[in-house]
């Protein structure tokens, strides 16, 4: 989890406000019309074919002159070799053309030598509609000694590797102007490069290195101010530098995290005094950000939204949503203000395997809600948009010529102060009537809302749908998210949370009660460990997390937290000390599995290799067993970015047409996912690759010898990995054909159960007494939210 303290805080929120939900109404059966004469934003795309064939990264793109000027570089597939492209776009005509006069930096030393190639690293508009550009140069110089005569490979044992580094100032056309050699600059610095480079209003460029050196150039090649690493560099408060734009009043601006601030800060530079100027604090998640214009000192993203930071107000403003204008922000590489609209460049490989590296330009403007294809509008919000489901979105809505989804990122309305304020926004909503009518699941409180009948069974989708089934999926997995009875949620992937041990130790069979665990463990001889580097209260959040289902029933409003069950399960929990110390000399934990001194390990299957790593660990008596439950086997999927729909959707045809395609083979096969997929014959087809071995010849004795297909390390423990076993796919296929549940978390329950543990595993209270407290605490609070 990327932030544990905003997730927590969601969980919580949802928690707090549930109780109020009770109120919902069935919300409107209609969406919100538009008005026909509206002025609605919407993008129009060219495509960006003329920059040539095997582009595979733009490296550098400037506006200059009402032209968007682009350095990009290729790569031929067949022969490998890399070549720069430099052109320039036109936007008023919309034309891609050649820098005529554009030729390489000239350096008689790397052209003589060998594996000479030059790179266009950073651009930006110069002064009369003109460029400044960087550009390295690295070669391989040969220092052979006199009556060389060995092999080709040999030739490399005197290889010297040469860099050197070009400030040049082109016309519009590309003619060098001017070309400034840096090496005076760089000198001193064991490797240099232009991190970020940006010009001002009155043309003059801004450079600054890796290590934050920082220096200023006027058209003529004077250097104006100069600030070396050595000497504290560019704002000595900001530990590192990671963007510099220019701003809307034709400043320069650094941009990093402030020390003294304590937060991401713009730091204007004025000239005339050389030194840094007051710092302006960024908006909260301002952190994509881009030149500014007119009334706008620059331009950020937040949430899929675009803003201005108006100059006098201090403010951001709202312009336009990027989806809804079908712009992937995780793409978006130049956004330039044109007359009554905006221009972006948008260039990357997208969310999925193998694809192709894609450009494309977007003019965004408004234009009358009528002149638009009329498509049905369904609304899905999610707590924190992930990137993934943003891109299934944009290709969605490009794509349907019957649905468009409009989406409200709740992350939006979170602050530094309350990270959850999105969640509070989207619970009175809720409240209110305006209930989404998709959701993306991931932090939402699933099992209360099912209670209140605010989510729509999928099930009677799935058994309707005609191309996909219950049959084609994992059919354990559904059976764990199932609440009540009925799926609530689609998902695309999965992983495991188990436990693994020595089936000499534990057993040879999957599962167990915590009884039984413990009666294996007090057999252990003394100072055996079950697990290492935790405590108490992390094995009970751990197992808790496995098993909160078990003892809160949402839909009764009931708990059983003096259930014996529960009992052994503090009193496991207790065998753990009551904090962790970290001891930088302790064994590490594969060495203490190995050696026998700790009886099990926490393990989390998310792909074939893991399973190696822990047979590796334990030997030929690998035995997964599970967390100890009342019954079956401690096998808790993890799913991942699931999505909803809700019960008073007006849509729910239109809506399961976007929710399914996460259950389909095709969407798994063209998809990332931290996990294994939920389809079975996607499944099958990454097993069958894992399986697969790779070989290589052994030079020595010509034999086909298996290639390992990568490694882990552990500690001081390491392990390659090689093709999957069919031993191997039975154990994770049994894995996963005895899922009994899914991961779930409740922060204010666990709250109730932590704090009253605290009495157990500080020995003033027996653990029946806190199951008791607990039970009278969590059974008045579900109540409250029931």
């Amino acid at each position: 989890m990327k932030n544990s303290k905003r997730a927590l805080a969601l969980l919580l929120c949802a928690a707090l406000l549930l109780g109020a939900l009770s109120a919902c109404g069935g919300g409107s059966d209609t969406p919100e019309a538009t008005d026909p004469s509206a002025l609605v934003w919407t993008s129009s795309f060219s495509s960006l074919s003329g920059l040539g064939e095997n582009v595979n990264y733009i490296s550098g793109v400037a506006y200059s002159g009402g032209a968007i000027y682009m350095a990009a570089q290729t790569n031929d597939p067949e022969t490998y070799e890399s070549a720069n492209v430099f052109k320039r776009y036109d936007v008023a005509s919309g034309e891609i053309s050649d820098l005529s006069g554009y030729a390489p930096v000239s350096l008689p030393e790397a052209e003589a030598a060998e594996n000479s190639y030059t790179s266009l690293n950073q651009i930006c508009a110069g002064p009369d509609g003109g460029l400044w550009v960087i550009e390295d140069v690295n070669y391989t110089v040969f220092n052979l000694p006199e009556g060389f005569a060995g092999t080709e490979d040999e030739k490399w044992n005197y290889a010297e590797y040469m860099d050197a580094c070009f400030l040049r100032l082109l016309s519009a056309d590309g003619s060098e102007l001017l070309s400034l050699d840096l090496a005076s600059i760089a000198e001193g610095q064991d490797y240099f490069y232009v991190s970020n480079m940006a010009s001002d209003g009155e043309g003059n460029v801004y450079i600054v290195d890796q290590n934050n050196g920082f220096w200023v150039y006027a058209p003529d090649g004077t250097q104006l101010y100069g600030s070396a690493p050595s000497s504290g560099g560019a704002a000595p408060s900001i530990n590192y530098i990671n963007r510099m734009i220019t701003l809307g009043d034709g400043r320069v601006a650094v941009m990093g995290y402030d020390d003294v601030a304590a937060g991401n800060v713009l730091k204007p530079f004025d000239l005339s005094t050389n030194s840094f100027g007051e710092s302006i604090t960024m908006p909260g998640n301002a952190y994509n950000i881009y030149p500014g214009s007119g009334d706008y000192l620059f331009y950020y993203i937040n949430a899929s939204n675009m803003y201005g930071y108006n100059a006098s107000t201090g403010e951001g403003t709202e312009l336009f949503n990027l989806i809804s204008c079908d712009i992937d922000e995780d793409t978006l590489s130049a956004f330039v203000a044109e007359g009554d609209g905006y221009v972006c460049l948008t260039a990357g490989y997208g969310n999925t395997p193998n694809s192709e590296y894609t450009m494309e330009l977007a003019t965004v403007r408004q234009v009358e809600a009528s002149s638009l294809p009329q498509k049905t509008t369904l609304t899905l919000a999610a707590l924190y948009l992930s990137s993934d489901l943003r891109a299934d979105i944009l290709k969605f809505n490009r794509s349907s010529d019957k649905y468009r989804i409009e989406v409200t990122d709740y992350s939006e309305f979170n602050t530094e102060d309350d990270y959850t304020a999105g969640l509070t926004k989207l619970s009175t909503e809720i409240i209110s009537g305006r209930v989404p009518d998709i959701l993306a699941a991931s932090g939402l409180p699933m099992q209360q809302y099912v209670s209140r009948g605010l989510l729509e069974d999928l099930y009677p989708y799935l058994d309707a749908d005609g191309e996909i089934s219950r049959d084609d999926l994992f059919t354990s997995v559904l059976s764990a998210m199932e609440i009540n009875g009925g799926l609530y949620q689609a998902s695309s992937s999965f992983s495991v949370q188990t436990m693994a041990g020595k089936s000499s130790v534990v057993g040879s069979e999957p599962g167990w009660t915590v009884e039984e665990l413990m009666d294996i463990y007090n057999s252990q001889p003394e100072g055996t460990l079950l697990l290492s580097n935790t405590s108490s209260t992390v094995v009970l959040s751990m197992m808790m997390q496995n098993s909160l289902n078990d003892y809160v029933d949402w839909a009764n409003a009931t708990c059983s937290f003096n259930d014996q069950s529960f009992i052994d399960l503090l009193e496991f929990c207790a065998q753990f000390p009551a904090e962790y110390s970290y001891d930088e000399n302790a064994p590490s934990e594969p060495s203490l599995i190995q050696s026998g001194q700790q009886m099990l390990y926490s393990m989390y299957m998310y792909d074939f290799n893991e399973i190696q790593l822990v047979e590796a660990m334990f030997g030929d008596e690998l035995c997964i067993k599970g967390y100890p439950t009342p019954e079956g086997v401690g096998n808790f999927a993890n799913v991942v970015d699931g999505l909803s729909i809700s019960a008073t959707c007006a849509d729910k045809e239109g809506a399961w047409s976007f929710v399914r395609q996460v259950f389909t083979e095709e969407y798994s096969d063209s998809h990332w996912s931290f996990g294994f997929p939920i389809n079975r014959a996607a499944y099958q087809k990454q097993l069958d690759e894992a399986m697969t071995p790779r070989y290589y010849t052994d030079p020595e004795t010509g034999e086909q010898v298996e290639q390992s297909m990568g490694g882990m390390g552990y500690d001081d423990f390491t392990v390659d990995f090689y093709a999957t076993t069919q031993e191997e796919a039975d154990m994770i296929q049994a894995v996963i054909d005895s899922i009994s549940g899914t991961v779930s978390y409740d922060t204010n329950i666990m709250t109730i159960v932590n704090e009253e543990a605290a009495g157990l595993f500080s020995g003033q209270r027996t653990a029946e007494q806190v199951a008791d407290i607990i039970q009278n605490r969590a059974s008045t609070y579900v109540a409250e939210q029931s």
